[in-house]
């Protein structure tokens, strides 16, 4: 065998690197797309769970000082009437009514829904101890 020829074995064809770009394409391709939505609703659960931290420190806060605090939304913010607020960075949050956080550490109850494109994740403050749940719709 002369040089000339060990060197031609030893190298990829035109064709096997085009197969494996094929391939390699066809696995990102379905892959990727699952990768950014997990990734998502990854996002939207973390800021979820600070929105549910916001509200668990709120409730806190109002027994702590002794005062009622209403929870409101607008426009998509969390509002409190103690004037402190929850903008998410994206996103929206929507309360099916307004509710409560007393002054005894109780609260009336209520459902705070955050919206994160396309997923939907709704915290449940269950009267009369406040106990958070959070689940994705």
């Amino acid at each position: 065998m002369s040089p000339k020829d060990s060197q031609r074995k030893r190298a990829f064809t035109l064709v096997e690197l085009l197969l494996v770009l094929l391939i390699a394409g066809m696995f990102f391709g379905l892959i990727l797309p699952q990768g950014v939505r997990y990734y998502e609703r990854y996002r939207g659960a973390l800021e979820a769970e600070k929105l549910l931290l916001f509200l668990s420190e709120k409730r806190r806060e109002a027994f702590l000082a002794g005062r009622d605090f209403e929870v409101y939304s607008e426009n998509g913010t969390l509002y409190l009437s103690d004037r402190s607020s929850y903008f998410p960075k994206e996103g929206s949050i929507e309360l099916k009514r307004n509710f409560y956080f007393l002054a005894t550490g109780t609260t009336d109850g209520g459902e705070v829904k955050y919206h994160y494109k396309g997923y939907t994740y709704v915290i449940e403050i269950e009267a009369p101890l406040a106990e958070f749940r959070m689940r994705i719709e």
